[in-house]
């Protein structure tokens, strides 16, 4: 056997052996973090929005789809509202006790739009300058999410 070929089978063998120690001492890396809502986006009947601007939404499920109800009754994109479900449904990336963060600095005094899905309320505050998270309190802890439903508040009732 020459040099090359025993050098070749040396980093072989010690590139098989990393490759088996970094498998033997893998760790489960599993997101342990809670999400925002709890709800299942199947059983979900009602969904109001209101924004800061003074648009008030309310939409009805209807059959498999969707209904506006609020300001004038008329079928909607049902991936619109069922967009707005899962983004809920998001992992919070953060979560601090209400009486700790100064709502008003984070844009949730008063909120910027505000989500009530059978009867369960999401306020929607500014985007975080670090990261661009979005702040949103639920019931009594402020968390830190994703940004995957606020910008999909916008626009005019007949646009839905």
């Amino acid at each position: 056997m020459n040099r090359r070929t025993r050098t070749n089978l040396i980093v072989a063998l010690l590139l098989g052996a990393m490759l088996v120690l970094a498998w033997l001492t893998q760790r489960q890396a599993t997101d342990t973090r809670p999400s925002l809502a709890a709800f299942q986006t199947a059983t979900v009947q009602v969904v109001k929005v209101r924004r800061a601007d003074g648009v008030a939404l309310a939409f009805e499920r209807d059959g498999d789809g969707w209904r506006m109800t609020t300001p004038e009754p008329h079928p909607v994109d049902a991936q619109r509202v069922e967009g707005i479900l899962s983004g809920l449904n998001t992992v919070s990336r953060a979560d601090y006790p209400v009486d700790r963060v100064p709502l008003a600095n984070v844009g949730l005094d008063p909120p910027r739009a505000i989500v009530i899905v059978d009867g369960e309320e999401f306020r929607f505050g500014d985007r975080s300058p670090v990261n661009g998270q979005r702040y949103v309190q639920h019931a009594d802890t402020v968390h830190l999410v994703d940004d995957l439903v606020y910008f999909r508040l916008g626009g005019e009732p007949a646009g839905w």
